[in-house]
């Protein structure tokens, strides 16, 4: 039986470790990647102190979409980067592999106030 604990497995059904982690930030929408990516490339680089609480933005060509706080590690300590906030993130990831995608939130109505019509 190996269904259970799909995590502690060596491989996941063939995969490797960081695609794995790829495939499952990206669950959460694609600019979730970038940012712990980014993250880590930045402390990495020395950027960023490991430790240090930042703001991660990442998006796309029409604009910013995601966006977390987190504290800082180094890529060789994964385990200590730690996303604390989730600020924003897009309600519809690029692609849906099924085929189907979440209900669209109702639009807005937004009414002018009665009070500041002039007449």
């Amino acid at each position: 039986h190996f269904g259970t604990m799909l995590f502690h497995t060596d491989g996941f059904y063939g995969m490797t470790t960081p695609s794995v982690m790829a495939t499952l930030l990206r669950t959460l929408c694609q600019g979730m990647k970038v940012c712990v990516e980014i993250i880590l490339m930045a402390t990495d680089g020395g950027c960023v102190a490991a430790g240090e609480k930042v703001i991660a933005v990442t998006g796309t060509g029409r604009g910013a979409d995601t966006a977390v706080v987190a504290i800082t590690a180094p890529s060789t300590k994964l385990s200590e980067l730690h996303i604390t906030e989730i600020i924003c993130k897009p309600l519809e990831t690029k692609s849906w592999p099924a085929g189907t995608r979440p209900p669209r939130p109702p639009a807005e109505i937004v009414r002018p106030d009665p009070g500041s019509q002039r007449v």
